[in-house]
């Protein structure tokens, strides 16, 4: 009896301190779905036909050049800031490398944050803001570049 209640007790403890881990991973993410983007536009440029997807899974931002067939995984990223702007909802993103700082030093300088906006809170993705930046810090680019991946009706709601 004294051994099935030391198990008992130690499965409990196992299961406390695992739930614990998995709620600390997921407390600072929010996960969005796989969502293709049909057209992009880069800063001072025109308005044109790209098909990109993004999925946030994890704190992992993986971007999909479907025209190219090239992938790329970036992060482990941090929510910097939400908010409401212009009819918008929006989620900021920003380089974690304090959690994997060997993970940053092969992007060096060319550290990227990413804004999602959505149509409204919890809604529809509208677009997604690339910013790449030179020294990066972790919170701003002292310089950068931005491009923006509108989804159909993202560039349907700019182009209204």
């Amino acid at each position: 009896m004294i051994k099935t209640k030391k198990m008992t007790n130690l499965t409990i403890i196992f299961n406390f301190i695992f739930m614990s881990y998995l709620f600390a991973s997921y407390s600072y993410s929010q996960d969005l779905k796989t969502t293709r983007t049909q057209y992009s536009r880069t800063e001072n440029g025109t308005t044109g036909e790209e098909s990109f997807s993004f999925t946030l899974l994890k704190n992992t931002l993986y971007i999909v050049d479907l025209d190219y067939k090239k992938q790329e995984e970036y992060g482990p990223l941090m929510i910097k800031q939400t908010g409401f702007e212009q009819g918008t909802y929006y989620v900021s993103y920003v380089p974690n490398t304090t959690e994997d700082p060997a993970n940053w030093r092969k992007w060096n300088h060319n550290m990227r944050g990413y804004k999602l906006v959505f149509d409204k809170k919890g809604g529809n993705l509208l677009m997604v803001v690339e910013l790449k930046g030179a020294n990066y810090n972790g919170l701003t680019a002292t310089s950068f570049t931005s491009k923006i991946y509108y989804t159909q009706e993202g560039y349907d709601f700019v182009n209204k």
